[in-house]
């Protein structure tokens, strides 16, 4: 069997009033789709809603990419600007502690001398005391408390002298009697002896 081969027939050409410009308008056209799967094969075509997507979403990445970096740069400035700030804080800080720490020196030196006193006035408010007082002082107190209740204790009488009466003489008040006992009265003799006037 042999195949035969038929040769593309243009019916345009046989058509009654086609003109010239037809048969030329067929050609290209033909001419045009002989070409066109060359030049698809040469030159990729991209449909312009791809095109638009694609360079939207490049866009939006684009505008996110740039607002991170802003706020990373934002971020370290900041981070600067607080190391600073806390550099300053620091030396602030520093020194405040210098100066707490000489006042406290300062301090701590005159607190030592004045214990010193106070231990010197508690020793010698102790030896003007009889050692028999001596154990009704608190030994739990500071030497301070223990001055200070030693104070108190003096000024209510505690440690003081009492005088005691003698023994075997009369308790009640001598009244030197300016008056005769022989011209009284009984009755007035009584008020008399009773301390009553």
């Amino acid at each position: 069997m042999e195949k035969k081969l038929l040769l593309p027939l243009n019916l345009q050409l046989f058509a009654e009033d086609a003109g010239t410009a037809s048969t030329d308008a067929s050609l290209n056209t033909d001419a045009q789709a002989a070409q066109q799967p060359t030049n698809q094969t040469a030159e990729h075509m991209i449909p312009k809603s791809r095109f638009d997507e694609v360079n939207s979403s490049y866009k939006t990445a684009k505008e996110q990419l740039d607002k991170i970096l802003a706020e990373k740069a934002a971020a370290e400035k900041k981070a600067q600007e607080e190391q600073g700030k806390f550099q300053e804080l620091y030396e602030k800080t520093n020194q405040e502690y210098d100066q707490f720490k000489s006042k406290f020196e300062s301090v701590e030196v005159r607190a030592k001398e004045l214990e010193g006193v106070i231990n010197g006035l508690l020793e010698t408010k102790l030896e003007a005391i009889s050692a028999d007082y001596h154990d009704l002082i608190p030994n739990n107190l500071t030497p301070e408390q223990k001055l200070d209740w030693i104070n108190k204790a003096e000024t209510k009488g505690l440690f003081g002298k009492k005088e005691q009466a003698p023994i075997g003489d009369t308790t009640n008040p001598s009244h030197a009697q300016s008056f005769d006992l022989n011209s009284l009265t009984p009755m007035q003799m009584l008020k008399a002896g009773y301390g009553s006037k």
